[in-house]
């Protein structure tokens, strides 16, 4: 389940700051992350540029000083990302299907919730002057087919702070947990929100190998890379047990050496760091991820090697460039 931002609050407000905006949106998906809500945030192609104030948008507001560095470099990460709602191959058109939809909130047009809306997505949005918080938002779709037109009036509930995803933490988490990705779809995904979290072409061969009671592991596993890609303060990674219930090990029986070129740079080395779920087991039952941390020049980079059961033991080499 992927957040989908309301673009309909990228505008101007009197009594909050675009920074103190910004954090509260950074905060609000740092809470959903926590229940297992997917770590991108959906938007229309021209959220970045829209006013929030002083003429500057998201893009810019991202970037000043008075805005938390952290807040600031989460939400820009997480909005550059494809696909776009809008568009002709936008997620919207893609919901409509052989249908033509419009989607109104009190008589104006919206995307991010009329696409909330036909596939019961989670809404994150600014607060504004009109809506100073956040709750459920009626949008009137009206359907037009080869069978004529009809109407839906569809309630759509959107967080604004990390207070709000709490008080709804159980029905957020019912709704996830509805659905659990295969493990290269939850990975696959990860890679989409995090440039920096990137997958060896074959690190995902055996990962739906997996017995499906370790799926939920592997996308927590996704999730928790591609934050520790993105530079989240997520602590020691001895700790990640205790903090996110996802185990790492930094040594094994089982060792990948690597010779990766990106952009041009070379680099090599070996590791044996993976996350693990599952000890005293099967090969088959026991899920592993191996991965290591890479420094370039542009910064760090997370290679993921290897998604799936318990390998066998020893030391594999492997050569790929990777942008």
């Amino acid at each position: 389940m992927e957040p989908i931002l309301d673009e309909s609050s990228l505008v101007p407000c009197s009594t909050r700051s675009p920074g103190a905006r910004i954090e509260a949106l950074a905060q609000t998906l740092q809470a959903l992350d926590g229940l297992g809500v997917a770590t991108v945030l959906r938007s229309v192609q021209d959220a970045p540029d829209r006013d929030l104030g002083a003429g500057r948008g998201l893009r810019g507001w991202c970037f000043d000083p008075n805005t938390p560095r952290d807040a600031g470099r989460l939400v820009a990460n997480r909005l550059s990302k494809q696909p776009y709602i809008d568009g002709d191959g936008g997620l919207f058109a893609k919901a409509e299907g052989a249908r033509a939809a419009e989607a109104l909130v009190d008589g104006h047009q919206v995307v991010g919730l009329g696409l909330a809306a036909m596939t019961d997505a989670i809404v994150v949005a600014l607060a504004t002057d009109h809506r100073t918080a956040g709750g459920v938002i009626t949008v009137d779709i009206t359907y037009v087919d080869d069978d004529g037109q009809r109407e839906e009036h569809v309630e759509v509930l959107a967080f604004t702070t990390a207070q709000e995803v709490a008080d709804a933490r159980q029905n957020i988490i019912d709704r996830v947990g509805s659905y659990i990705k295969k493990p290269s779809e939850a990975f696959r995904a990860a890679v989409q929100g995090s440039p920096d979290l990137i997958l060896h072409p074959d690190a995902l061969n055996d990962a739906d190998q997996l017995v499906e009671h370790r799926w939920r592991f592997a996308e927590e596993g996704a999730k928790l890379l591609a934050r520790y890609a993105a530079s989240e303060e997520l602590g020691p990674l001895r700790e990640w047990k205790q903090k996110f219930a996802v185990d790492f090990a930094a040594n094994g029986r089982v060792s990948f050496k690597y010779r990766w070129t990106c952009k041009g740079e070379y680099r090599e080395g070996s590791t044996e760091w993976h996350l693990k779920e599952g000890d005293n087991t099967t090969k088959r039952s026991a899920a592993r991820i191996y991965f290591a941390r890479v420094e370039f020049e542009g910064g760090a980079r997370i290679v993921v090697l290897y998604v799936g059961p318990h390998p066998e033991d020893g030391e594999r080499t492997l050569v790929f460039t990777a942008p």
